[in-house]
């Protein structure tokens, strides 16, 4: 088994780049971390509680046979929804601290994390 773990960063609503999982500078970011189990199943862990087609997307951009895509790890500072979601509005978009764009960020994020256990 082998596992990495990598900060993250992505606009937040106040228009600054903080840490996922910092509302303010002196709190303490939150950790993406990837395992990859034998050479057909990844799991990403991933601190925010992402939308469906989001976990779907990293899934479909990584050659595993599975994949599992788990939000809420280590802290959740947010809702992340889709870029369709911010335009259409919805509770989780008012309720999200994060700026539209973070979703496709974190997914490409994510996406990286786990092919850097591949390339091992």
């Amino acid at each position: 088994m082998k596992s990495v773990a990598r900060m993250l960063s992505f606009p937040v609503l106040a228009g600054l780049w903080l840490p996922v999982g910092c509302t303010h500078v002196n709190q303490p970011a939150s950790v993406a971390d990837s395992l990859q189990v034998g050479v057909a199943t990844a799991i990403v862990c991933l601190p925010c509680e992402i939308f469906v087609e989001l976990g779907l997307a990293i899934k479909r951009a990584l050659p595993f046979r599975h994949t599992l895509v788990i939000s809420v790890c280590n802290d959740r500072p947010s809702y992340v929804p889709t870029q369709k979601a911010f335009a259409e509005g919805s509770y989780e978009v008012t309720n999200a601290r994060v700026k539209p764009g973070a979703g496709a960020m974190l997914v490409a994020a994510a996406v990286r994390l786990l092919g850097s256990l591949q390339a091992e």
